[in-house]
This record gives structure tokens, C-alpha cells and sequence, in this order.
């Protein structure tokens, strides 16, 4: 195929969580059999899943180690007390 490509005649297909974007000419993905057209489609966002789902993992497995190194603790009734008249020259009431 030769010839300049107009915005006009582009499709684009999504390729993942980096918006990566594979541009088509229109005209040729037209000529493609809806069966051709219809593989590339799964075949992209087959492959586009495949980094999001990773760093979906990874975030997870990060959120768990960090939570894994907390400790949730409650403060004492005087602890408050003790806080709020640490803190009450610094706000106006």
C-alpha cells in the first residue's frame, strides 16, 4: 500500500493500560474479512490485558507487603486529651 495516510482514514485500536495506540488505514482494514478484522481485535486486547493484569498484581502484592508492616493502633483516651492540647494554639475556635 502506498499513499499518505488522512486522519480521516485511520482506525485505531487500543493497546493497553500504556494507551498505546496501533493505527490502521481505514480503506485496508475494511478489505479484511470481518473474521481477519474481528481476530485482530481479540488478538489486541488479548495481549492488552496481559500488563494490566500485571500491575494490578503487582499493585496488590505491593499494598499487601506495606500492610504486612503496619501495626493499626488506638489511641488512649488521655493520648487524644494530650493531642488536642498540643495542637489547640495552632487553631482558632
Amino acid at each position: 500500500m502506498s499513499g499518505a495516510i488522512s486522519p480521516n482514514t485511520v482506525t485505531g485500536l487500543n493497546l493497553g493500560y500504556v494507551s498505546s495506540l496501533l493505527l490502521v488505514n481505514q480503506r485496508a482494514w475494511d478489505r479484511f474479512s470481518r473474521s481477519v478484522q474481528a481476530t485482530v481485535k481479540h488478538t489486541v486486547r488479548e495481549i492488552s490485558d496481559k500488563p494490566t493484569k500485571a500491575m494490578a498484581a503487582e499493585g496488590q502484592d505491593l499494598t499487601r507487603k506495606l500492610a504486612s508492616q503496619m501495626t493499626e493502633t488506638m489511641p488512649s483516651e488521655a493520648d487524644v486529651e494530650d493531642a488536642e492540647q498540643k495542637i489547640k494554639p495552632y487553631y482558632d475556635d
